[in-house]
C-alpha cells in the first residue's frame, strides 16, 4: 500500500512521518486530516497476501491513532482494485498459515467497520471474492464507472463465509445469494441499483474523492465517531456470532484436500473437476 501525499486539496497542517512497514506493500502518510492506504500487494490483481493485512492492519491502527487523521480512503495502485484473498498462497501452504490468513482478514474487516472515523473505498478496475468484501466493509463506496465487482468464490470450491456477514451490512440475503449463485461480475452501475456502492463517479474518480472528502472534513468528527460507536454497539451481538461461523466454515472449506486440491487446479489453469463445460447455443425462436 502507498500512501499519496498530495492529491486531495484539503488543508495540510502538517506532514505525518512515512511509517515504513514493507517496501512492496505500505507507506503510511497522512496528510493534514487524510489518510490514503494505496493497496499494491505485488500479487496478480493486488490479492491480499499475510504481508498485505499485516501491513493493513497496522496502517489502519496508525490511522486510528493519529489525531491528526479525520477519515481515511482505501484504494489500489494502478489497476484492479482487490480480487481477494492469495489463493495460492491457501493452496500451497500449511493449515495453521491458512487459518492465520483467515482471521488476519477478518480482523481487518472489523477494524475497517469499527474504526472511530469515516472510511471510503475508492474502486477503480476488478473487484472479486474478498476484495468486495474489503469495500464493503467501508463506510462509504464510491466506484469508477468501468469498475466491475465479483463474487467467484462457489466456482473453484470455496464459500464466501468471511466476507458474507460484511456484504449483508450493504445487501438484502436474496441479492447476497444471487451474486453468489450466478457469479456474474457486475458493473458500477448495477451495484449501485443493488446497495453495494454509494456513488458513481461520472468523471475523473479522484475529482469525485476529493469531493466527497471536503464534504465529510465539514462534520464534526466526534460526532461521527459517536455516530460510528452507536452503530457498532448495536451490532456487536450480531457480529461476534457471525466471526465464529465465518471462521468455523471458512477454515474448514479452505483446509479440505478436496478444496485445496481444485484451488491448486485453479492456480495452475486447470478447471475444478466440477467444472460443466455445457457448449454455449443461441436460443432460436
Amino acid at each position: 500500500m502507498v500512501i499519496a501525499a498530495d492529491r486531495f486539496p484539503v488543508p495540510a497542517r502538517e506532514l505525518s512521518q512515512p511509517q515504513m512497514l514493507d517496501p512492496s506493500c505500505v507507506v503510511a502518510l497522512t496528510r493534514g486530516e487524510v489518510a490514503e492506504l494505496r493497496l499494491s500487494t505485488g500479487k496478480p490483481g493486488n490479492a491480499l497476501t499475510i504481508s498485505a493485512l499485516g501491513d493493513l492492519s497496522r496502517a489502519l491502527s496508525v490511522a486510528r491513532d493519529d489525531a491528526r487523521c479525520r477519515l481515511i480512503v482505501l484504494r489500489s495502485v494502478d489497476g484492479d482494485f482487490c480480487l481477494g484473498l492469495d489463493l495460492e498462497l491457501a493452496a500451497s501452504t500449511d493449515l495453521t498459515t491458512v487459518r492465520q490468513h483467515c482471521r488476519l482478514f477478518w480482523d481487518c474487516l472489523e477494524a475497517i467497520v469499527r474504526i472511530g472515523k469515516p472510511t471510503i473505498a475508492c474502486v477503480d478496475g476488478r473487484s472479486a471474492g474478498g476484495g468486495v468484501g474489503l469495500a464493503a466493509a467501508c463506510d462509504i463506496v464510491l466506484s469508477a464507472e468501468g469498475a466491475t465487482f465479483q463474487l467467484p468464490e462457489v466456482v473453484i470450491g470455496l464459500v464466501p463465509a468471511l466476507i458474507a456477514p460484511f456484504l449483508l451490512r450493504r445487501l438484502p440475503p436474496s441479492k447476497l445469494a444471487y451474486l453468489t449463485l450466478s457469479t456474474r461480475t457486475i458493473g458500477a452501475r448495477e451495484a449501485h441499483a443493488m446497495g453495494l456502492v454509494d456513488e458513481v463517479a461520472e468523471g475523473p474518480i479522484d475529482a469525485w474523492t476529493a469531493r466527497l472528502v471536503r464534504r465529510l472534513l465539514r462534520a464534526s468528527p466526534d460526532a461521527i465517531a459517536e455516530f460510528k460507536l452507536s452503530l457498532a454497539g448495536a451490532e456487536a451481538t450480531q457480529f461476534a456470532e457471525r466471526k465464529a461461523l465465518a471462521l468455523e466454515v471458512s477454515e474448514r472449506w479452505l483446509t479440505s484436500e478436496v478444496v485445496r486440491n481444485a484451488l491448486r487446479d485453479f492456480s495452475s489453469g486447470l478447471a475444478p473437476r466440477w467444472f460443466n463445460k455445457l457448449p454455449e447455443r443461441e436460443d432460436r425462436p
